[in-house]
């Protein structure tokens, strides 16, 4: 799952780590959903962005 998911930021463009620190990732229960969000630091613009919610994974 975890390749699949760097996949998936790749794709988004976070892939480049000269620009993007991951801060933190999060995982959210809402009833029986489980979504995933990733909070970056975009080195460039000295900002912080968080991915939107990802609950695809079954």
């Amino acid at each position: 799952m975890s390749r699949r998911e760097a996949a998936r930021l790749n794709q988004m463009g976070y892939g480049d780590s000269r620009r993007w620190e991951l801060l933190d990732s999060r995982v959210r229960r809402e009833g029986d959903q489980v979504t995933l969000v990733h909070r970056l630091r975009d080195r460039q613009a000295d900002s912080t962005v968080e991915t939107p919610p990802y609950a695809n994974y079954g």
